[in-house]
């Protein structure tokens, strides 16, 4: 039977990119963000024991006969300051209990990923007003604090492949390329053609914000000087 495998990554970090590339592949079968939904499929409440039901049937031997032979996997989207699951909720620990393959995608640029998590705040994409110091500081306390708790609910499973977002978007194909061999799938099976969104190229600062000169004075002398 396939190795199961769960994508831990947190909001605005380019994960429905990867999960559109990864499910062109016919051997693979990717689910995402089941356990942030009001039910999980088939109504099974969103419990600790709802959820070990569902991960049971989806990975043990209940699961269907069209899913023989495939690999099956799920997103883990890990939100802060709403987390959805607790690094200590059994849960995790019925997931690390399958020893699932584990794909962990990160930004390495955390300026912009907080800025796309103040633009989706707001109800909006593309170019932001002026943000205010308490606004760009609390997103990227929010950003800080996602990879966090990631960090600390990836010590419950074993090695992982770490991609980030900006090599999906520099190389696209090795990129899936090397998810796809952590998996122990042939990437030469993937539909190429599948239709998968638009990765747009990273984006000039002065195209996502009103005040790029502001925030840069606000960021000189701190860890992320130079990443803007």
């Amino acid at each position: 039977m396939p190795r199961p495998f769960l994508l831990f990554h947190t909001p605005q970090s380019g994960s429905d990119a990867l999960t559109a590339l990864l499910r062109a592949h016919p051997q693979l079968g990717l689910h995402g963000r089941l356990f942030q939904r009001a039910a999980l499929p088939g109504g099974v409440p969103q419990t600790a024991e709802g959820r070990a039901a569902f991960i049971e049937g989806f990975w043990g031997e209940a699961a269907g006969p069209k899913e023989q032979g495939r690999t099956r996997g799920l997103t883990i989207c890990v939100e802060t300051p709403k987390r959805d699951m607790a690094i200590d909720d059994p849960v995790i620990t019925t997931l690390a209990g399958y020893d699932p393959a584990i794909i962990v995608l990160r930004r390495d640029n955390w300026v912009h990923q907080a800025l796309d998590r103040a633009a989706l705040k707001r109800g909006k994409r593309g170019k932001l007003p002026e943000i205010s110091a308490q606004v760009f500081d609390q997103a990227l306390r929010d950003v800080r604090q996602g990879y966090a708790v990631m960090d600390q609910m990836l010590e419950r499973f074993g090695p992982v492949l770490e991609l980030s977002f900006e090599e999906l978007v520099d190389d696209r194909a090795d990129t899936v390329t090397l998810a796809l061999n952590h998996l122990g799938l042939d990437p030469a099976q993937r539909d190429a053609a599948a239709e998968v969104p638009e990765i747009a190229d990273l984006p000039e600062l002065e195209k996502v914000i009103a005040n790029p000169d502001t925030l840069r004075t606000m960021l000189t002398g701190t860890e992320l000087d130079g990443f803007v």
